[in-house]
């Protein structure tokens, strides 16, 4: 067995270990939305939806990144929502840009033992859990993957000038692309390649050679992107601040936390927020640019002297550029924006350390780096065991956390402790009044609780804050529905429909009103809607067989009852529903 054999089974082998915990991890965070909850994704062929402009709504995806919900629909068809599933793919994933890691690094220094070290670090690397642990973040992983091809086949394609490493180059590119926006940076990386590693002067013939395809690629994607398949739902921030010129202020701060982040991932949290400067001008900004400045000067000057400790950095620095908040992105700082960064400072951290003139202490400072961050991560990897001691971690290390507290809020809410997750709803609004999500999830808690009032209240104030939030129309329809406001839940539905037409929810509602109504044809013309959208929304079957039933029409009411009791055989309503419509049915016979 050669050395390079034995390298790829011991970083496939210490990775596995390291994450074989995460294996067993529920959904969480995001993956409610993308995944769980995502009735779109679930009934609808991928077809229909992929590639056009309902993407946004079928994918629960802001940026169109159709390769990760491919993957996502793939999990499905396989897994179903079994969660070790969707594990188990981004741990293999994970694997995949490890070992690329390792062979672009070899490919770069010619050295298999910085690629190793460089790789083995990466593995274990605790900054990396957040993107492993998380489905709804396998953007990241993807990203880094196709990244790090498309890099590996340029270099071959310099080196070797066959044209096929440029294709497959080019296309990796695209694919990396349409994982996340981060893969922007590639083209800027390989002019610093290029200044780095060739030293002949490169002719016009030649530049227009190597760049003009990739900044093809970059073209085709923009157009893509931002024109053919740009989301028609504009960002709106949490926090109106970050769309001002002050977040520009936060630059330094956020990449000296990063830095922090992947020299000691100690004080992991799903959810950043403190940020000191907080979108205002801090005596702090000196010394964080001071340090930034630092930090570029070391690139400059270790080019000189240890090429690839200065690369490292720059890779660091260059692919960290598209989510640094130059262009709002909705997050200042996520540890998941590391993943790929990450490759450059582990290249970084293997160069400084091989610096130690000492070989035993090299080896006892990589051995306790490689223990240090295998033990953070496994103990990290529990923490994202399931959404209850996610966000109760997340609160711990980040007390201003509104995101951590609705998360934690929807926990209790789920299992009907309604007091508890009041208290933290509110606690959610009180730390960030513009966050519509929280306001959605009291006024669910107040209905819950019975409180129909508050609910009422708690909707109103949503829509004072943003006239066009689809779900407070919706849910303050379903409590005017519970208080027998029978005309203004019609109304409040209509309005709802007309903001988001896609929402079977909202059609089934209307039904209801209808039906309460008498006005039985207008009622299973809306339930039918529903089910169209939704072919396994059982609620909406069931009441079109009862609607079917009123309306003496036993034949197609037993075909609705027996669907809802295919897709929830524990439907009581609808096995007594059932019985007596094949009674009537017996009757007319």
């Amino acid at each position: 067995m050669n050395y390079k054999k034995i390298h790829f089974l011991i970083l496939i082998v210490l990775a596995i270990i390291v994450y074989a915990n995460s294996l067993k991890n529920d959904f969480t965070y995001d993956d409610h939305e993308i995944i769980t909850e995502n009735f779109h994704f679930k009934n609808i062929p991928a077809y229909k939806w992929l590639f056009n402009g309902n993407y946004f709504n079928y994918s629960k995806e802001f940026s169109y990144r159709p390769l990760v919900t491919l993957s996502y629909l793939i999990n499905f068809y396989l897994f179903k929502l079994n969660p070790f599933g969707y594990h188990l793919t981004n741990l293999l994933l994970h694997l995949l840009v490890v070992i690329f890691i390792y062979l672009f690094f070899c490919l770069l220094t010619k050295d298999s033992d910085i690629a190793f070290l460089t790789s083995l670090i990466f593995s274990v690397h605790t900054i990396n859990s957040e993107a492993v642990n998380s489905i709804g973040f396998r953007e990241d992983i993807l990203c880094a993957l196709f990244y790090l091809i498309a890099f590996y086949s340029y270099i071959n394609f310099i080196e070797n000038k066959r044209f096929s490493n440029l294709i497959i180059a080019m296309l990796s590119l695209f694919l990396s692309l349409f994982s996340k926006e981060m893969a922007l940076s590639f083209p800027l990386m390989i002019i610093i390649y290029d200044f780095y590693f060739k030293k002949e002067s490169i002719k016009i013939k030649t530049i227009i050679k190597r760049y003009l395809p990739l900044f093809l690629v970059i073209i085709i994607y923009v157009l893509i992107r931002f024109f053919l398949m740009k989301n028609p739902i504009r960002y709106i921030p949490a926090h109106p601040e970050e769309l001002s010129a002050k977040r520009l202020l936060l630059i330094p701060e956020v990449l000296c936390r990063y830095i922090l982040l992947l020299f000691l991932p100690i004080k992991l949290s799903a959810v950043h927020t403190y940020l000191i400067s907080d979108y205002k001008f801090h005596i702090t900004f000196i010394p964080y640019t001071i340090f930034l400045i630092g930090v570029i000067v070391t690139v400059i000057y270790m080019r000189k002297y240890n090429v690839y400790l200065s690369f490292g950095l720059t890779f660091f620095l260059i692919t960290l550029l598209p989510v640094m908040n130059i262009i709002p992105i909705g997050h200042l700082l996520a540890e998941r924006f590391l993943y790929l960064s990450n490759i450059g400072f582990c290249l970084f951290l293997t160069s400084l350390i091989l610096l130690i003139k000492n070989s035993n202490i090299r080896k006892y400072i990589f051995l306790i780096i490689l223990i240090f961050f295998s033990l953070l991560t496994y103990n990290r990897n529990k923490v994202w065991s399931n959404d209850e001691s996610l966000w109760k971690a997340t609160i711990k290390n980040s007390p201003n956390s509104y995101r951590a507290y609705n998360g934690l809020g929807l926990v209790y809410y789920n299992i009907r402790e309604y007091d508890k997750a009041e208290e933290l709803f509110k606690k959610s609004i009180e730390l960030e009044e513009f966050y519509e999500v929280s306001y959605i999830n009291l006024g669910l808690t107040y209905t819950g609780k019975g409180e129909l009032n508050n609910a009422i209240a708690i909707f109103s104030d949503l829509l004072q804050l943003n006239p066009n939030n689809d779900s407070a129309y919706l849910n303050l329809g379903i409590v005017y529905a519970k208080a027998n406001l029978s005309m203004k839940a019609l109304e409040c539905f209509k309005k709802s429909v007309e903001l988001q037409p896609l929402n079977p929810a909202a059609y089934n509602n209307i039904g209801l009103v209808y039906a309460g109504m008498g006005l039985k044809k207008e009622a299973i013309e809306m339930f039918k809607k529903s089910i169209h959208l939704d072919p396994n929304y059982s609620e909406a079957h069931f009441n079109l067989g009862t609607a079917y039933a009123l309306s003496k029409n036993f034949n197609d009411a037993i075909k609705e009852y027996e669907i809802t009791l295919d897709l929830d055989p524990k439907h009581t309503l609808a096995i007594r529903q059932l019985g007596l419509a094949k009674q009537e049915l017996k009757r007319q016979k």
